[in-house]
């Protein structure tokens, strides 16, 4: 009652309603709020009740929604936790906007569609659909690497090469799920890791994986792509 809306407490707004739309619950409003007194929930709406999935308070647990880990991937989950947890009191604790859109386009570019009963889930950590028990079709991961055409790497060699992360894996913009005779999109997020926000949901290329060894690749741009058969 302070101080007017910010972008963080837009950050604040959009966390729990992505938290109530993938769980069907609110994040502050638990066992305890929900079977409580009014004042209670005017309580957690204040910031003085834990959130349902505390990592140690857990006085405010909640029954009630979805299945979390079905839902709620485990980057995403730390969003959450950094929002509601660290973030509550601390604003400058809280995930900013960019972090979310980040995190959730990742989520969903490890989702696929079940065959059988046709709901999504995150499938690298499933063998089985968590909706009717469907066994999980064979995937394929494709790993997009960032490339810099001015890396050197040793004296005389050819430039260019991908860019590696402090513990010398090439760094990865995304990670996409590939099942059976599904096309997927790839879009320009996926491959620039510095365009403008207003393109980067721009389909580049579709992918079909037809079998367990090949794919078909169509172009859906005006640009060029190279194909390069990967060996050794």
């Amino acid at each position: 009652g302070d101080m007017g809306p910010d972008t963080l407490t837009d950050a604040f707004a959009l966390a729990v309603i992505a938290f109530e739309l993938l769980t069907l619950v609110h994040p502050f409003v638990g066992n305890l709020v929900h079977d409580g007194e009014p004042e209670l929930e005017e309580a957690a709406f204040r910031g003085d009740m834990p959130w349902i999935e505390h990592t140690t308070d857990l006085k405010n647990r909640s029954s009630r929604g979805i299945d979390r880990d079905i839902v709620i991937s485990p980057e995403v989950k730390k969003l959450f936790k950094r929002m509601f947890e660290d973030g509550l009191k601390d604003r400058l604790a809280r995930p900013g906007l960019g972090e979310w859109v980040s995190a959730l386009s990742q989520a969903a570019d490890v989702t696929i569609t079940c065959p059988h009963c046709q709901a999504s889930f995150y499938a690298p950590q499933r063998r089985e659909c968590p909706w009717c028990g469907q066994p999980r079709p064979q995937l394929s991961l494709a790993v997009v690497y960032l490339w810099d055409p001015e890396i050197t790497f040793a004296t005389g060699a050819s430039p260019g090469g991908f860019v590696k992360t402090s513990t010398s894996q090439s760094r990865s913009l995304a990670t996409i799920v590939l099942a059976p005779k599904e096309s997927v999109q790839i879009l320009r997020r996926h491959v620039h890791s510095d365009d403008a926000s207003d393109q980067t949901e721009q389909p580049l290329v579709e992918i079909t994986r037809t079998r367990a060894d090949s794919i078909r690749v169509r172009n859906l741009s005006q640009e060029s792509f190279l194909l390069v058969k990967h060996t050794g």
